[in-house]
């Protein structure tokens, strides 16, 4: 959550039910490392699971296959997509998972997937209004891509020492 230092603990006594002694644990822990945003990460998650635990005790009952514990990785994980930049601890099947029912998800066929070009792809499911226009934005963008992924690459494409 974004919330400064100086306020997680007046915010974790506010909005949660956690024991004052495991907030000052919390608070000790973040104070010694304060960029790992211990408490704001544990803010967050107790927000989080008290959101998706209303949605569970309402909605769970006529939904087999939810659960408090998939709304609160749901919800972490896109969390974590959307604001972390260290996606090393994602499973896939949690990224899927947070992304179902979303309209925004398209699924291909994986034959549709290799074998049918980006342009294409990008006109067919509504990203730009037609191929023009999705070659124009690929074209434009060309030089910010190969910027972007031309240093990881390097090491795997190219053998050490050549320049791309």
């Amino acid at each position: 959550m974004k919330v400064t230092d100086a306020d997680v603990g007046k915010y974790l006594r506010l909005f949660t039910f956690l024991s004052i002694e495991k907030i000052e644990s919390i608070l000790r822990d973040h104070a010694r490392n304060p960029e790992l945003r211990i408490a704001q990460h544990c803010l967050a998650s107790e927000i989080t699971e008290m959101v998706h635990e209303s949605e569970f005790h309402n909605f769970g009952k006529h939904c087999c296959s939810y659960t408090l514990e998939t709304g609160v990785v749901r919800a972490d994980t896109m969390t974590n997509l959307v604001f972390g930049s260290n996606y090393s601890k994602l499973k896939a099947k949690d990224v899927l998972s947070s992304f179902e029912n979303d309209p925004r998800l398209i699924k291909l066929a994986m034959h549709e997937f290799f074998e049918t070009p980006v342009i294409k792809l990008a006109a067919r499911y509504g990203l730009v209004s037609s191929n023009c226009q999705s070659l124009a934005f690929l074209i434009a963008n060309t030089s910010f891509c190969l910027r972007l992924f031309a240093k990881p690459l390097r090491g795997i494409l190219y053998p050490r020492g050549a320049c791309i």
